[in-house]
């Protein structure tokens, strides 16, 4: 379970850390402005693109399913054409060294300690060119790595870098704020995953309790995070033209050590990450 703000030693962690501590505890989401340097957030996207150009196990979501990017009949492509869902790059650290800068960033390791009560693990990361237009939904049940196995799904928070800054015509993040305390049905076992349903569920649940939906605006190098339990979307891409840059991470206190060969623990100072095995 999340370690109260209460509970903190007194001196830990910078005042901009302890007052998104305080805002996460009272509304489920918390916003950490121009932490992360905008030369780290440019360094990082050129290594992605690089990366897209050369690296054929890069592994990316295409219509709702992963593929290799070597198996892609078309090379990905940062414009988007206006058509289906945005593409996403799963597990980008597993080919861009510089991942682990962003993932645990000192100002981000030092929100998760004091959410998570200790050092956090990062379980996945989702690098996006584009808002992923994702309807209303909770990450509780939802994400599911192979390299973290069984984790507490009670800890599960995420992290999202702006990368370039945000707004609506590029599609701003959408969070229902306090709506992590609201008991929810599943996709799965409450509505044999139709995520219409499920989705207008959620909805009607957050407005029935009062909940409006509020839209984050971001600069490059904000950070948002949100409880694994607040309802969240990624807004309405209003002009295809334009990218919406940025880096999700998903972290939790993991159980016990990842049941895929393929998968080794990295330790660091700030916390510790998933990799492929040497």
């Amino acid at each position: 379970m999340f370690r109260a703000v209460r509970e903190m030693l007194p001196g830990r962690g910078s005042p901009a850390v302890k007052a998104a501590l305080a805002q996460f505890e009272r509304d489920g989401y918390a916003v950490l402005r121009g932490e992360v340097p905008p030369s780290l957030c440019d360094a990082f996207w050129s290594d992605v693109e690089k990366s897209l150009a050369t690296d054929g196990d890069l592994r990316i979501v295409s219509a709702g399913k992963p593929v290799r990017n070597a198996e892609r009949a078309q090379p990905y492509s940062a414009l988007w054409s206006g058509r289906g869902d945005p593409e996403r790059i799963i597990d980008i650290e597993a080919q861009v060294a510089r991942a682990p800068q962003l993932m645990l960033h000192e100002s981000i390791a030092s929100f998760l300690r004091g959410a998570l009560g200790g050092a956090p693990t990062c379980i996945q990361t989702l690098t996006y060119s584009h808002s992923s237009q994702q309807a209303a939904h909770s990450d509780k049940f939802l994400v599911s790595p192979r390299a973290a196995g069984p984790y507490d799904r009670n800890t599960l928070i995420a992290s999202w870098v702006a990368l370039e800054a945000s707004d609506d015509g590029n599609g701003a993040l959408i969070v229902w704020p306090g709506s992590h305390r609201l008991p929810k049905r599943r996709l799965k076992d409450d509505f044999a995953g139709k995520y219409g349903a499920y989705v207008a569920h959620l909805k009607e649940l957050c407005a029935d309790a009062g909940i409006e939906p509020i839209r984050f605006y971001a600069e490059q190098g904000d950070v948002l995070f949100w409880h694994g339990d607040l309802v969240h979307a990624g807004g309405k891409i209003e002009e295809p033209s334009r990218t919406r840059k940025s880096l999700v991470c998903h972290y939790a206190q993991v159980k016990g050590p990842s049941k895929w060969a393929d998968k080794r623990v990295v330790k660091t100072q700030g916390g510790s990450y998933y990799m492929p095995a040497v």
